[in-house]
């Protein structure tokens, strides 16, 4: 009777050390999925038309979870440049004939799931006196060309719920550009 105690003592416990194991191992993966489950994804998206012109790069969260942006980092032909000095770049290459705007990040910032972020839009103005779009396609077309060919943007994000720093970069706009034209000629 001794052995029979001691047997089921030992199996007793050892079912309970296994058990303890595969808990905590369901443990960890329940809280990987979970932290995967709200993970935020920054997409892009570029839009452009003709009636009236107009030309807008909007940053939108796809993922499951709000996105708090870390950094955000805008080059020009390599070199750092602040969004004010993109928007006045613009101005000075496109005129009074054209509305600019460009988004800035403050400190702690988020983009929640399914919210978009506009980074960059100018549009033409209209004309006072007969309310007709002043024909600029050539400005227009020349300062989307410096755009794809100069300008770039990083964005360094992270969930709420982990500590790990997703990285966002673009060619801002080029490839966004190829796959425009290659859709607006199908």
């Amino acid at each position: 009777m001794d052995n029979f105690v001691v047997a089921a003592t030992f199996f007793t416990a050892l079912t309970a050390l296994i058990s303890c194991a595969v808990a905590w191992r369901q443990h960890a993966w329940n809280k990987r999925n979970y932290l995967a489950s709200v993970k935020p994804y920054l997409s892009d998206f570029l839009d452009e038309k003709t009636d009236p012109l107009t030309f807008s790069y909007t940053l939108t969260n796809k993922g499951l979870g709000p996105a708090l942006i870390q950094s955000f980092e805008m080059t020009w032909d390599g070199k750092a440049i602040t969004t004010k000095e993109l928007q006045s770049k613009l101005e000075g290459k496109l005129g009074t004939r054209f509305g600019v705007q460009v988004g800035e990040f403050s400190e702690h910032f988020a983009i929640a799931a399914n919210e978009s972020f506009l980074v960059l839009s100018f549009w033409q103005l209209e004309d006072d006196k007969n309310l007709y779009f002043l024909d600029s396609r050539d400005s227009i077309k020349e300062t989307r060309e410096e755009l794809l060919d100069f300008c770039r943007l990083k964005v360094n994000y992270k969930s709420f719920l982990s500590s790990e720093v997703q990285v966002f970069e673009t060619t801002l706009l080029k490839s966004l550009a190829d796959e425009v034209k290659k859709n607006s000629t199908s």
